[in-house]
């Protein structure tokens, strides 16, 4: 099942007793009738709270154990669309630096020899000139080789090209953090890596986007005199897809 998370929701449980999206998800299949996966699912990937976009639910505890896997084999693909501070001079990057956490700070994460092995692909879509005052900026796509708590804009920021809106590596603004999930594929099958399952789980190339939202649309318009295609249709709110 995938879900179009908004801004400000948490995708895990942290302690506080705060409604996570997996509640949320949890709820929604026990109005539908299923209590089984209301009671199984876990999400597959997790998000920042505030970066949007589509998260991933399994919905059985047998195939639980292959999506792991295909995490660990890089089968499951993760693409970003985002927006960086500055003009990034090159076109196309993969950004190969350990994240380790931030012993001053543990809020944070940074770039350090000590740190776990993390991998970004960086593609620039557009550099967007400056306007109404603002600085030049970079549309970009990215796609998450590892999946390291703040990746990405641990990883931008260290580039000198941090995320617009991001409050802990960047700078505040008031359109908040410019990353959104766009897109989330499983690129083999789960029956045949030895599970079966009455669901819908066994295709040979499983994709769910979720548009981008408004207010991310709003911002690029608002700002810079250039056509988005994402923004032809984007979301509404919540979708849901199994």
């Amino acid at each position: 099942m995938a879900i179009d998370k908004p801004a400000g929701m948490i995708v895990h449980g942290d302690g506080t007793g705060e409604r996570t999206l997996t509640d949320y998800a949890s709820d929604l299949l026990l109005a539908m009738g299923d209590g089984f996966a209301a009671t199984d699912m876990q999400p597959l990937n997790r998000l920042d709270r505030n970066t949007t976009g589509v998260v991933l639910f399994s919905l059985d505890k047998q195939t639980q154990p292959a999506f792991d896997q295909m995490v660990i084999d890089h089968a499951f693909e993760k693409h970003y669309l985002a927006l960086a501070e500055g003009k990034i001079d090159w076109n196309e990057k993969l950004i190969d630096k350990p994240i380790a956490r931030n012993r001053h700070d543990s809020r944070k994460m940074r770039v350090g020899a000590s740190g776990k092995p993390s991998q970004t692909r960086v593609k620039v879509l557009k550099r967007l000139k400056s306007r109404r005052g603002l600085p030049t900026r970079s549309y970009i796509d990215v796609e998450l080789l590892t999946g390291r708590k703040h990746q990405i804009r641990v990883h931008l920021a260290s580039e000198h090209h941090p995320l617009v809106g991001d409050d802990l590596y960047g700078t505040p603004r008031p359109c908040g953090l410019m990353l959104h999930a766009i897109a989330h594929s499983l690129r083999q099958l789960v029956g045949q890596c030895g599970f079966t399952s009455s669901r819908r789980s066994c295709y040979p190339y499983y994709m769910r986007s979720a548009p981008v939202t408004e207010k991310f649309c709003h911002c690029l318009r608002m700002t810079w005199l250039f056509i988005f295609h994402e923004c032809d249709h984007p979301a509404a709110g919540y979708f849901v897809s199994a």
